[in-house]
């Protein structure tokens, strides 16, 4: 604003001279007031844009840092929400791990129960009825078939455990199985040499298998079934 005022206030006095002194002189220093004039209006101009460009970039500024605050918040909520995340994950699945065991372990304890109220019964089914006025060949035959079902029910408990064992324990129990497999036939050749020939000794012989079946299957239960 000032400076429009000076070049007013010179181009006044540029048409008093032109007036005064003639024309020659006072076209020439028109000329340079105008060159001035210029020079000034230019460098305001200049001035201007600078100072535009200056608000520009202050703007522009302002603008990454209102980003960079934004994205530091932004990743900041993102951090603790991963965070609660984690550690809810980390609680739910630690709630799981326990009910599962839980319920491993509530399984496992049902599990033996129900064996053993198994082969309670099993036993009261298979006892000798002592009934004489069956034939010895039907006494024979229902000995084989109580032997079948204590040796059908040791290998599903053999099973069971082959599931619930590691395989270390299990490695074990197959070391046992096969020495009692070998203490159990030692067993039963001895009741044939006692026994000697006659209708007697296939009876004794299968009573005693069945027996020892029948006590492994206690065995069994009662030490791995957990």
């Amino acid at each position: 604003m000032i400076v429009v005022l000076a070049i007013g206030i010179l181009l006044g006095l540029v048409l008093a001279l032109l007036f005064i002194k003639g024309y020659k002189s006072t076209t020439i220093i028109f000329s340079i007031i105008v060159l001035a004039a210029g020079m000034v209006f230019f460098k305001e101009g200049q001035d201007s844009k600078q100072e535009q460009q200056n608000q520009v970039k202050l703007a522009n500024r302002n603008d990454d840092e209102n980003n960079d605050t934004n994205l530091e918040t932004k990743k900041s909520i993102d951090e603790t929400n991963n965070q609660s995340n984690n550690t809810e994950t980390s609680e739910s699945s630690n709630q799981g791990s326990d009910n599962q065991v839980s319920r491993n372990n509530d399984y496992n304890t049902g599990l033996k129960e129900k064996y053993l109220a198994e082969l309670d019964k099993l036993t009261r089914e298979t006892e000798e009825t002592g009934d004489e006025d069956i034939p010895w060949i039907e006494v024979r035959k229902q000995a084989v078939e109580k032997y079948d079902l204590w040796d059908d029910k040791l290998n599903e408990i053999y099973g069971v455990l082959k599931q619930q064992l590691s395989s270390t324990e299990m490695e074990a129990v197959k070391q046992e199985e096969r020495q009692w497999i070998k203490d159990r036939d030692a067993a039963v050749k001895q009741v044939e040499i006692e026994e000697g020939p006659g209708t007697l000794a296939p009876y004794a012989m299968t009573m005693t298998k069945l027996d020892m079946t029948r006590d492994r299957c206690y065995e069994l239960v009662n030490l791995y079934l957990k």
